[in-house]
């Protein structure tokens, strides 16, 4: 059975005062944020889920993440 294929994309959490906590994904050019730690974490997922399919689905290849 063929292993499917993974690739970790960095993701860039900032923090300021008074501010929901801002997540980026440099290699995909696309951001998010969150509440809280876990509701930045959930939203971060969420999006390179989205991104990731949609590049997929429009047959487009995925960036090479950052190492």
């Amino acid at each position: 059975m063929k292993k499917p294929e993974r690739v970790c994309y960095p993701a860039v959490f900032t923090y300021e005062e008074g501010q929901e906590i801002a997540v980026a994904f440099p290699d995909l050019d696309c951001a998010t944020s969150g509440i809280d730690d876990s509701d930045a974490l959930l939203s971060a997922r969420e999006l390179l889920g989205c991104v990731i399919v949609g590049l997929e689905e429009d047959g487009k290849q995925l960036p090479t993440p950052t190492k």
